[in-house]
């Protein structure tokens, strides 16, 4: 596969209007009975299979755990005249899937009426309890004089613990290849309404005389809706997104995220068998609370992409967060759009361009969060398998942080803690063994993309370029597999607690698993791909790019804020809260006497710090800090600038 890079610059102004394409119909399409299951599934077979293993979905009373279970007939894909499964438990309010052909009904899988007929207190009590498998089987087709196959349908589906797959046989059902989707949803996470899958099917179903294709529901909870179901050649348009740009972490606290500058950029793919020529990338940041856009671009492609080429594509701007309150979760969104000329205005000097119908719009989008934490630094939102190298003997594993170019005078931070995640082969127990961690500070003289390390020696005193500054033992006693576990660094040349930070600088959070804990496996994450060296592994010698820019360990960084005493005091005006009491909202004025760089910091009497904002070059500034989660009492509010400090008490009171 091409690849090559596309420098951006420009930007086309366009008229946009609507415009679709035709599919190349192998068997189906609109208006046939099988493919829009019109009245009810007419030709498709429904069938049942096994399933064991038994798990009780949240917020279901059961009273049954079975180890195993026997094929049972009732377990079968279903006809619903409205396109939902609301006849389950936990449908909730959720709408029907979004299909072209949902008024004459669709296919469903409903796993959760299966088990509990309806009820929340019957889990287990329904006419075909979970776990349970049952296949949806097409009428048999042809494929031949065709070269390329594609399945093209409209889903709904809502995960608990199930595996989906499209299976496909050529011999009349006695063999069926599979190809499992969906695995990227966890517990409880579900596709949109209106998700659209286009899979593949050309090395088993090209040229074949009798091709049957079937959809196979195995597991427990929740369901499936299938629609539109087309067998089609490949399409002319068929773009994707592949890999794309995202923050150097998951969860960066918002004092050290205030300078990490953003850019932007996107694999696009051309899965389709025409070059496409004129194409558009964009990108948006919103407030996932709030769904306040805080950043969006866009380019048109001027260059084209072959079928079966890759592109990566560099959008022009550069985004900087600056002050931004903790706690607040972000998604990155990137889409692309196929465009097509369609004719001049009247005017003669502006084309009107159109957007082409992607044969699968479900990866034209590609969105991922990431949050802005008090005090943790973190690659990956929670721990999805463990591994380790494939070699024996002893190995390290270790994440790269990063701290802001720029924190205000009168500031300083601390490493207190790391949080690691381990788990043991066949998830037996932890007890008794341990692992040792270390904070390395990196020197300046390490290029930032790490193309020095894989020349370094093992970490040591007498190692520089990657210097020891904390370290910690954990011995584990009740932890179980997967559990996040703290662990309180120790200043390595003093063995207090937390040791200092500095800004500008780059960390390796280091965890070795040595002697007896070499078979110990370490926790990752795979839902995010990252561009910059994330996790960095040394066995004999150093992997800068650990398993793949895919697998993050999860290994995170707790920091927090030092400062100075009250030695200068700034003025009263400097500082104005209100209202106080409050209930909801706490805001702050600051009105310096001059231009200058700082931090305001809201705290618990303890000394616990809440939210913390960084500012530059600044004199007059409105600060907003959210109460309405904050416990009744007295808090603290300070700002701290290069002339002085200023501590006012606001009281909390709902």
């Amino acid at each position: 596969m091409k690849k090559s890079i596309l420098l951006t610059c420009g930007m086309v102004c366009l008229l946009m209007t609507g415009y679709s394409q035709n599919y190349n119909l192998i068997w189906g399409g609109p208006g046939d009975p099988n493919s829009e299951f019109d009245g009810g599934l007419n030709d498709w077979t429904a069938m049942a299979g096994t399933s064991s293993v038994y798990n009780v979905p949240p917020d279901c009373a059961s009273n049954r755990t079975p180890t195993s279970t026997e094929a049972d007939p009732d377990a079968v894909w279903v006809w619903d005249a409205n396109g939902t499964a609301a006849s389950g438990a936990f449908w909730g309010t959720r709408g029907p899937i979004a299909s072209t052909s949902v008024a004459n009904g669709t296919a469903v899988f409903n796993s959760s009426f299966l088990d509990n007929g309806g009820s929340d207190s019957n889990c287990g009590g329904g006419s075909a309890p979970s776990p349970h498998t049952g296949s949806l089987v097409s009428p048999s087709f042809s494929c031949e004089g065709h070269s390329s196959v594609f399945v093209r349908f409209h889903q709904y589906f809502r995960n608990f613990v199930a595996t989906t797959s499209v299976d496909v046989s050529i011999d009349g059902g006695t063999t069926w290849t599979r190809d499992t989707i969906n695995s990227q949803l966890s517990f409880n996470d579900e596709t949109s309404t209106g998700d659209v899958q286009l899979i593949d099917i050309s090395s088993i179903a090209a040229n074949q005389p009798n091709v049957m294709i079937r959809f196979t529901f195995s597991g427990e909870y929740y369901f499936w809706i299938i629609d539109d179901v087309y067998v089609i050649e490949q399409a002319d348009q068929d773009l994707a997104l592949g890999d794309f740009f995202m923050p150097f972490n998951y969860a960066t606290p918002a004092s050290q995220i205030t300078t990490d500058t953003s850019v932007f950029l996107v694999d696009v793919i051309n899965k389709g068998k025409s070059t496409i020529n004129d194409y558009r990338v964009k990108v948006r940041l919103f407030n996932q609370e709030t769904n306040e856009v805080v950043y969006q671009d866009s380019v048109v492609g001027p260059a084209s992409i072959a079928s079966g080429d890759t592109l990566t594509v560099d959008l022009p701007g550069t985004y900087i967060p600056g002050d931004v309150p903790a706690g607040t979760v972000y998604t990155m969104e990137y889409s692309v759009d196929v465009l097509d000329v369609i004719g001049l205005n009247p005017g003669g000097n502006l084309e009107v361009r159109g957007t082409l119908e992607d044969a699968n719009p479900a990866d034209n989008i590609k969105t991922q969060d990431y949050v802005v934490s008090s005090f943790t630094y973190s690659k990956e939102p929670g721990p999805l398998f463990a591994t380790r190298p494939s070699d024996d003997g002893d190995y390290s594993m270790g994440n790269v942080y990063r701290t802001a170019s720029f924190w205000p005078d009168n500031t300083s931070f601390m490493a207190t803690d790391a949080v690691v995640s381990v788990a043991r082969p066949n998830q037996q127990p932890l007890q008794g063994f341990t692992i040792s961690v270390f904070l390395l500070e990196v020197s300046d003289s390490i290029a930032a993309d790490f193309s020095q390390l894989n020349t370094l020696s093992d970490i040591g005193q007498d190692n520089e370029d990657l210097k020891i500054i904390a370290t910690a033992n954990h011995s584990f006693t009740s932890e179980a597999n997967f559990d996040e576990v703290d662990i309180q660094l120790l200043d390595f040349e003093t063995f207090d607690p937390g040791v200092k930070i500095n800004p500008a600088k780059t960390y390796i959070v280091l965890v070795r698993y040595f002697d007896a804990s070499n078979v110990l496996l370490q926790s990752f994450n795979d839902q995010i791909q990252y561009f910059y060296t994330s996790t960095v592994i040394y066995q004999g010698r150093w992997y800068s790019g650990g398993f793949g820019p895919e697998n993050a360990a999860v290994i995170r960084l707790i920091i927090d804020l030092t400062t100075s005493t009250d030695e200068i005091a700034l003025p009263e005006y400097a500082v104005k809260v209100y209202p106080n009491p409050t209930a909801d909202q706490i805001q702050v004025d600051m009105a310096l006497d001059a231009v200058n760089d700082g931090i305001v910091v809201l705290a618990d009497m303890t000394g616990r710090v809440i939210d913390i904002r960084s500012f530059q070059q600044a004199q007059n500034r409105n600060f907003t800090f959210n109460a309405a989660k904050l416990a009744n009492g007295t808090y603290i509010v300070r700002l701290a600038t290069r002339e002085g400090t200023k501590t006012t008490k606001v009281i909390v009171q709902h």
